[in-house]
């Protein structure tokens, strides 16, 4: 599979990218090896297959053939494997997996609950909408809304937003998760496309995106005094600049015969706005690149049996080398991915 994007490249400290964001958070030395000294993992073969997972959910826009769709039953057997809706997408990706992958069950799984959701999402807009132009710009977007690589300046952010959704009173920054799912959004019954359950460790991602959108659309961040607030045009707009702005993650990592997708979705808050941007100054202030063992954290460390085991407590190596099956909640663990002809690309 070809690359998503060419132009895709790591912006070096002090510029800090989301994951290099909730990097910080997790593990200081681990921020310090990864940002501050350069270094690189690897890529492990989940995080391989969720490259070709966001492209192939990135290239799925681009194969739809519109007059084909418009022509479909979209209201018979909906919602269920014999919709001709979700048979057509459906193949329309597996076409595009080579034969080395065309059996690999965390690939096709995936990629089975994508085509679920994009066949409940044409659903519903069938259902709110007549006029077909209108109804396939909410459903088919340009590619200025995937993909979309930003960087900001003034705040000396950056980062990828894998989707730019807009809806008639809201734009929904979205973020694609191929990994586990959080175990309380599977508990929940979604109904419709969104689910509420969204872990809260992912308000301050989502909030990061949602930072970069807002720089994107001309905003700047300022403080008076201690508390940052938000402008436009040098006018103080905190609450308008985001009241018809949400985030989104989509997980497409479920299991089971019929699989499905989670679509945790919630609103942007001023106060998580400012706490991002404080953490940001708290980040390049930092000086104590200390440990922080976590057993959680540790197994999906790629640091852990190369530099830490030794220096951690006994008792978190040892529940580690036991733990037979350690996956990360999300294959795009430290923001590393690679494309086909080898750049490094921070989410």
């Amino acid at each position: 599979m070809d690359d998503i994007r060419s132009d895709y490249f790591f912006i070096p400290f002090p510029y800090i990218s989301k994951s290099t964001f909730n990097m910080f958070k997790k593990c200081k030395y681990l921020f310090k090896r990864r940002v501050l000294d350069g270094y690189v993992p690897e890529p492990n073969a989940k995080m391989k297959l969720g490259t070709a997972l966001h492209y192939l959910y990135y290239k799925f826009f681009d194969l739809i053939d519109a007059d084909v769709l418009w022509g479909m039953d979209w209201q018979s057997n909906h919602d269920t494997i014999y919709s001709m809706v979700y048979n057509y997408f459906y193949t329309l990706i597996i076409n595009e997996i080579d034969a080395q992958n065309s059996n690999n069950i965390y690939l096709i799984s995936n990629i089975k609950a994508f085509c679920r959701m994009e066949e409940n999402h044409w659903f519903a807009l069938r259902n709110q909408f007549t006029n077909r132009r209108q109804i396939f710009y909410y459903f088919k977007q340009s590619d200025r809304t995937l993909e979309r690589f930003l960087r900001n300046d003034q705040l000396k952010i950056f980062g990828t937003i894998d989707r730019i959704v807009h809806e008639p009173d809201m734009t929904l920054v979205m973020d694609y998760k191929t990994g586990k799912v959080p175990v309380g959004m599977e508990r929940e019954k979604r109904t419709g496309l969104y689910t509420s359950s969204l872990p809260s460790y992912y308000v301050p991602e989502g909030t990061f995106y949602s930072i970069l959108y807002l720089g994107f659309m001309g905003y700047t961040f300022g403080k008076d005094g201690d508390t940052w607030h938000i402008y436009k045009d040098g006018i103080e707009c905190d609450k308008d600049a985001i009241k018809k702005l949400n985030f989104a993650f989509v997980f497409t990592g479920g299991y089971g015969s019929w699989p499905n997708y989670y679509v945790g979705r919630k609103k942007v808050s001023i106060v998580s706005v400012r706490s991002v941007l404080s953490t940001l100054e708290t980040i390049r202030g930092w000086t104590n690149w200390i440990r922080e063992p976590n057993y959680y954290k540790c197994r999906i460390c790629p640091l852990f049996l190369l530099e830490c085991e030794g220096a951690v407590p006994d008792e978190i190596s040892r529940n580690i080398r036991r733990s037979e099956d350690t996956p990360p909640e999300d294959i795009h663990y430290m923001g590393i991915r690679q494309t086909g002809s080898g750049t490094v690309v921070e989410k």
